[in-house]
């Protein structure tokens, strides 16, 4: 699966090195634009992943199969919509933000949206993104709210 990942953050380049050692086709895309995405990830184990994908390459966008949204939910209406118009009509635009008000702003957007919240936690660390937390999906249903 070819996936285009829409803000290479902390919780962008999780994304990133968790699709791309899955073996998907991955690139990311910046506000400003770029040949590059350097990725430098600390895993939970403290293993490091370090590795530059493509980015900001309109040619990969319009044969993507996905577009992973990880902005800030501030950023996510004009940045989504700009891609729209190289994005086929066919490929799901997968919302996972912080923040809410963006499913109404995009209400016209040609293509599927969908919506995903995540257990995967990360931050800014000197070194790089420190995957700080994973909550595995057997902890989570056993949780009691």
């Amino acid at each position: 699966m070819k996936v285009t990942v829409l803000g290479c953050g902390a919780l962008g380049q999780l994304w990133l090195t968790a699709l791309y050692k899955h073996g998907h086709e991955v690139q990311g895309w910046l506000r400003v634009p770029q040949p590059f995405c350097s990725v430098n990830v600390i895993e939970t184990d403290g293993s490091v992943f370090n590795e530059s994908f493509t980015a900001n390459d309109p040619d990969f966008l319009a044969s993507s199969d996905l577009l992973l949204v990880t902005l800030k939910a501030w950023q996510v209406s004009n940045a989504a919509k700009n891609l729209s118009a190289i994005l086929p009509s066919s490929v799901p635009v997968l919302l996972m933000h912080n923040g809410m008000g963006t499913v109404d702003e995009l209400k016209r957007l040609k293509q599927p949206l969908l919506l995903a919240s995540t257990t995967q936690a990360a931050r800014r660390d000197g070194n790089g993104i420190a995957h700080a937390a994973t909550c595995p999906s057997n902890n989570a249903q056993q949780q009691s709210y």
